[in-house]
């Protein structure tokens, strides 16, 4: 093999180790993000990351811990009842449209449906078919 074939095996070579490295790197920083901002949901996380946001010293913790602690929990149950307003007008939506669509459409309705209320849940997959070239799941 001449060196113009190695050099240009090695380029390609380092591309690809980058283009894994930076994916990896990618998919790390996404997941710690959800993951932070996951945890807003409970008063107790939404508690501990306003503390680690504005750099409290000891005496203010004290001062503020109290004040934190009252609204975080408003905050959370807000948080959830949001959520099951949510459920119920996405549900009222599909009720109403349901009539209008024919069996394979409401099929891809409820899956649709399905696995976004299970990925909410902690799943770690949105849909569990693949997509053809039309974006429509294989099942």
């Amino acid at each position: 093999m001449n060196d113009r074939i190695k050099t240009i095996l090695m380029m390609l070579a380092l591309v690809a180790i980058g283009f894994l490295a930076g994916f990896a790197t990618h998919r790390t920083v996404v997941a710690s993000k959800i993951k932070r901002v996951a945890a807003l949901k409970s008063a107790e996380g939404f508690e501990a990351q306003l503390m680690n946001r504005i750099n409290l010293d000891e005496a203010q913790k004290m001062q503020v811990k109290p004040i934190i602690e009252k609204y975080a929990d408003k905050i959370s149950r807000a948080s959830q009842e949001a959520r099951q307003l949510r459920k119920m007008m996405v549900d009222s939506m599909h009720s109403e449209m349901k009539p209008f669509l024919n069996s394979e459409q409401i099929e891809q309705l409820d899956n649709f449906s399905r696995r976004f209320r299970t990925y909410k849940k902690g799943q770690s997959h949105l849909h569990t078919g693949k997509r053809d070239a039309t974006g429509t799941t294989e099942q």
